[in-house]
């Protein structure tokens, strides 16, 4: 094996020696060299060995000589073993100081010992010399072992009579002592020029940490205030989910789904506005799943149209009908993108148009969506086109000053696109306009197109629209969904068209609707009038279709199929369940009795089998004993967390579906939750569109039924009940629990039997300092206070939870107190409420055998799992909670019910049904 393949070999394995050197000072940086030289000992172990045969020829003390030169393999030998050692392991240096001294010093006495023969020796003293030079020992080690060796060899050649008259040795001892300061000169320079470098190194490394902690800053004061901001939107849309849960008129239910919708947007933006930094680091993701291609254009248009809708701007919109409604791709970028193009276009257009189109090319089982959003606008200038997708560019800052911006958006936009596998392009003519063409291809999930008119040849239309730029959009749509169309652009055309035939619709614009009603009216037409309008105008006559501008295919199908154009396409599906799932058997776990009645309240449409547990290890044990086809995992609970709950349930090798429960709807905690078996996440309190979403994404498709129109008129609204609590926001209180008083009353009575509870365990975790336990008990009744409505006692808990996670003691003794006293006064008022409610219904059993027949029937129910008949058997019990004798047996029955405890209610039962009054 050649020295070079042994330097290798031995580097192989040897090469981590010495890896945990600090470097942060000149001393740590010598040690991390010294490791990397750490072959040297291996080497040096047989350097020495092939001259042990000019020994015996040359050397005037022969087995003197030899004898050395083994001493220092043995030497190198056990320097090398006491790399194993955790102490010569992490001083590389010492090491290398050990060999390197014994080098020196039994080199000197090698060669002063040669006797006559010393000259030729003296060579290879020489190059010890040299060598030493480059090895990264301290420069005044390195001082000490030259003067050391010279004055060894001085003194052992003396001891043994080496002539130094010798005009041979005179010349070899020359070139020593020449070597010897030429060795002092160079191992001074390489010292200071390593010295140097690592100052540079420690620079360099400094500003690179400095840079890291104020990347790091940035990202946690972005991360702060996102979440900050997270607090009075989601107050936004909640209230807005709120609004659109009462009978309130189209016009209105309009503008709060727009806000609702412009506030999940924002919420979208502000979760991805650390999207810059995630590309700046190369961890920009694209989260690929199922979304509706229709659902999210029109977000887009609403979004948009909110924009222009005080400017001069006419918006209009042209969507090719026969793209594929149900796409796979990731639907909050493909969002972002459209949105960042035609805020942009909006932002640069003060006057004219802007318009928004998407064609689709089909290749197999993809779809390239080709995007153009054209203006009227400024315009771009030629030599600012190149630049247009760089990082916090705005171009043209002296004609555009003034308009808001930060110059990432359209960064941003290339650096997503790119992402997807797309392409964006732009062209412009200076002061005339722009039109951006993004290219975004789409897997297909479905070809069923996003829009489609039923029987479109049996349909005509007729178009009355003097804006030009609106009928050419409108007869665009129109014969994209295969329907014929005719325009008008004034009355005698109308008349004549309508005297020679008569059409389906007309599509009129609001300003010649009384004309058009007086020509209909004479020519005993029965075509269907369809009133164009303008966002945010409200047409009296509510017997009228009405389509907004920017109309689209999706919009006009909606008429033609004969479904009234509100832009509320979403409006009812905000308020009730797409869909019920009878065979469905869901679990939901929550340790606090309040989140769990709030959870099932909010499932009652669905009419779902649901089984309630109050900690992850009895979850774990319901899992043990049946089977479920979904799960809501409550994360923060006390002993085990919804995550470790979790992960002892996959070891049970349950792949069932597992949703996370949790407040902290943060970023990065989808990934925290999906890295720990978790398949998807709702934040509390729950958004019931965002509820109706995970459901029915991960329930089985064969368990789900569509709901009919006499399910839909099936919910009790009685949202008009007078119920007050200081400080509760009572109609929050009532959505967040079903919608109805009556489940309304249940979960305040359930809260406040949990109220009473987690005050104690509060105030025992205090005394034990179990901050752990305090953070849990004080997270629990955030989420329960904010279900019930009580939003600000529910920010106390939050900013207590905040301070028990850091342990801040100072801010909970100073704010504890206060907050279990005014939750004391609410639990007060709220037993208050339910005492007056019961006020008067106390009344003695007059009907033993309903009372007895509903026992067993409900104990039936209990059999069966049956949701329906379990709710109308307890239902039926209500009455008999004020009896005199038995009302306690009752409440237990209701409450054990309430929470999934079946056995422990058929217990109940049987012991009430024993009792002598039957």
């Amino acid at each position: 094996m050649s020295m070079k393949k042994l330097a290798a070999f031995y580097e192989k394995y040897f090469e981590d020696y010495g890896g945990e050197a600090s470097r942060d000072t000149f001393k740590g940086e010598l040690n991390y060299e010294a490791s990397k030289l750490f072959y040297l000992l291996f080497l040096t172990s047989v350097i020495w060995l092939p001259y042990i045969p000019f020994d015996l020829g040359l050397h005037q003390f022969p087995i003197f000589a030899i004898s050395i030169r083994i001493a220092f393999g043995v030497i190198s030998l056990i320097l090398i073993s006491l790399r194993f050692t955790n102490y010569f392991r992490k001083r590389p240096n010492v090491s290398l100081t050990a060999l390197l001294s014994s080098f020196y010093i039994l080199t000197a006495i090698v060669t002063a010992t040669a006797g006559e023969h010393a000259p030729g020796y003296i060579g290879g003293f020489i190059f010890v010399l040299l060598l030493s030079v480059f090895i990264p020992a301290p420069i005044k080690l390195k001082y000490a072992l030259h003067i050391l060796s010279l004055v060894t060899f001085l003194i052992a050649g003396t001891l043994t009579g080496l002539d130094y008259s010798s005009l041979a040795l005179q010349y070899a001892i020359n070139d020593l002592v020449i070597s010897f300061f030429l060795s002092f000169l160079l191992a001074y320079t390489l010292h200071t020029l390593r010295l140097r470098a690592w100052q540079q190194r420690s620079t360099i490394s400094n500003l690179a940490t400095k840079a890291a902690a104020s990347n790091r800053a940035k990202s946690d004061f972005l991360a702060r205030m996102s979440h900050e901001i997270r607090t009075p939107m989601n107050a936004i849309i909640g209230m807005a989910e709120l609004a659109l849960r009462e009978d309130i008129p189209n016009t209105t239910r309009e503008h709060v789904l727009t806000i609702k919708q412009s506030g999940s947007n924002l919420l979208s933006i502000i979760n991805d506005i650390l999207d810059f930094s995630k590309i700046e680091s190369g961890k920009l993701e694209i989260a690929s799943s199922g979304y509706m291609f229709s659902s999210m254009v029109n977000n887009v248009i609403s979004i948009i149209r909110m924009r222009v809708m005080d400017s001069r701007l006419r918006f209009v919109v042209n969507i090719d009908s026969s793209i594929p409604n149900e796409l796979i791709g990731d639907e909050t970028r493909v969002r972002q993108i459209l949105l960042n193009v035609l805020s942009n276009a909006a932002k640069y257009t003060k006057s004219g148009y802007i318009s928004f189109s998407i064609n689709g090319e089909k290749k197999e089982d993809f779809v390239n969506l080709i995007i153009d959003v054209a203006d009227s606008g400024k315009g771009i200038k030629k030599e600012d086109i190149e630049k247009l997708f760089d990082d916090f560019i705005q171009v043209d800052l002296a004609a555009n000053k003034g308009i808001e911006g930060t110059g990432l958006g359209l960064a941003i936009t290339k650096n997503l696109v790119t992402a997807m596998g797309g392409d964006i392009s732009v062209s412009s003519e200076y002061g005339k306009g722009s039109t951006f063409t993004i290219t975004l291809p789409q897997k297909i999930r479905s070809p069923e197109p996003m829009a489609m008119v039923e029987n479109p040849e049996e349909k005509s239309v007729l178009v009355y629209e003097r804006r030009q730029m609106y009928a050419d959009s409108m007869i665009c749509n129109i014969d994209n969904l295969g329907v014929s169309c005719t325009q008008v652009k004034n009355d005698e055309e109308l008349y004549e068209k309508l005297k020679i035939k008569d059409y389906s619709f007309i599509f009129v614009a609001y300003v010649l609707l009384d004309n058009v009603k007086k020509i209909l009216s004479g020519l005993g037409s029965k075509a269907e009038i369809v009133v164009l309008t303008g966002f945010g105008y409200a047409i009296p006559d509510k017997n009228l279709n009405v389509l907004t501008m920017p109309v689209n295919s999706i919009s006009v199908a909606n008429i033609l199929n004969g479904i009234s154009d509100t832009f509320s396409y979403t409006a009812n599906s905000d308020a009730t369940a797409r869909f019920t799932a009878p065979k469905a058997k869901i679990l939901i776990v929550d340790d606090i009795n309040t989140n769990l009645k709030v959870a099932e309240g909010l499932l009652l449409p669905y009419k779902m089998q649901l089984d309630l547990c109050l900690s992850g290890a009895d979850a774990i044990e319901m899992v043990k004993r049946d089977t479920y086809d979904l799960i809501l995992m409550d994360h923060m609970m006390p002993e085990m967390d919804g995550v470790e709950a979790t992960k002892q349930i996959r070891k049970l090798g349950k792949d069932l579906p597992i949703i996370a429960l949790t407040a902290n709807a943060v970023s990065g905690v989808k990934e925290m939750f999906l890295s720990n078996g978790f398949n998807d996440f709702l934040s509390k309190p729950i958004d019931t569109v965002k509820l109706d979403s995970i459901l029915g994404k991960w329930l089985p498709k064969e368990k789900q039924r569509k709901i009919t129109e006499e399910n839909k008129n099936d919910k009790e609204n009685d949202l008009n009940i007078d119920i007050e609590i200081d400080t509760v926001d009572v109609k929050k209180g009532i959505a967040m629990t079903g919608g109805t008083v009556k489940n309304y009353m249940r979960t305040l009575t359930v809260f406040y039997n949990d109220g009473l509870q987690k005050i104690e365990e509060i105030e025992k975790s205090l005394e034990t300092n179990n901050y752990s336990l305090y953070t849990t008990y004080v997270h629990a009744l955030k989420s329960a206070l904010a279900n019930i409505g009580a939003t600000g006692l529910s920010e106390t808990a939050k900013q207590l939870e905040m301070a028990g996670k850091e342990e801040d003691l100072k801010y909970i003794k100073l704010h504890n107190a206060q907050f279990l006293m005014s939750l004391k006064l609410l639990l007060n008022d709220i037993n208050i409420l339910i005492s007056a409610n019961n006020e008067g219904k106390q009344k003695e059993l007059t009907d033993t055998e309903t009372l007895k027949s509903r026992l067993n029937k409900l104990k039936e129910a209990y059999d069966t799992l049956d949701p329906d008949a379990i709710d109308e058997a307890s239902n039926g019990l209500h009455e008999f909670v004020q009896v005199d004798e038995i009302g306690d047996y009752v409440e237990k029955i209701l409450q054990n019910t309430l929470i999934g405890e079946y056995n422990k209610a058929t217990l109940e039962i049987d012991a009430l049904l024993e009792k002598d009054i039957f």
